[in-house]
């Protein structure tokens, strides 16, 4: 999964780590990514997926639906899930160098957490 992901991480350690408010504005823009993505949004981002039949609620047997926790949720959270656990992947494997990077991941998601949940 890191290897994946590498490419983003070269970008924004070229581009992003020498500017401490464009690093800052990323990761927070990364994270509204998370915390603020439309369920529509999620139909749009999957279209593709959904058009070859890969996201079909139909897709398992239900005696291997009971087996997997994620397939019994309706297909929008699926997606929602999918697409989060992306992101956090994403988010995770940037090569974070000085200490307010993580923090500030931190703090952000504990605000979110405070406030929504």
């Amino acid at each position: 999964s890191s290897q994946q992901l590498a490419g983003l991480g070269d970008v924004y350690a070229e581009r992003f780590r020498k500017q401490k408010a464009l690093r800052d504005g990323f990761l927070r823009k990364a994270l509204q990514q998370l915390q603020r993505l439309p369920s529509g949004q999620l139909e749009d981002r999957f279209a593709e997926l959904a058009a070859l039949g890969v996201l079909d609620d139909d897709s398992e047997p239900s005696s291997s639906r009971k087996e997997k926790p994620l397939a019994q949720l309706p297909l929008r959270q699926r997606q929602q899930l999918l697409y989060s656990q992306f992101i956090a992947s994403a988010i995770s494997a940037l090569p974070f160098i000085f200490e307010n990077e993580p923090l500030l991941l931190i703090f952000e998601c504990n605000h979110h957490i405070s406030l929504h949940a």
